[in-house]
């Protein structure tokens, strides 16, 4: 069975083009899950970026 790759805070941060604080909040306030490592390093499985990174399906109205 092959194990998912996991991101740094700071691999996050870079391809989203944000800080990492920000990776970091986005963590602690729920929009972002993650792996808690020993010492309270954070690891974000590629899945989950891939969430974030995703467009979203463009919203339709009906008439």
């Amino acid at each position: 069975m092959e194990s998912e790759k996991l991101y740094t805070v700071r691999e996050v941060a870079a391809k989203l083009r944000v800080s990492i604080q920000a990776v970091r909040r986005y963590i602690t306030e729920g929009h972002l899950n993650a792996v808690t490592l020993p010492g309270g390093y954070y690891r974000i499985p590629e899945s989950e970026l891939s969430k974030i990174t995703q467009p979203e399906a463009p919203v339709t109205q009906s008439k």
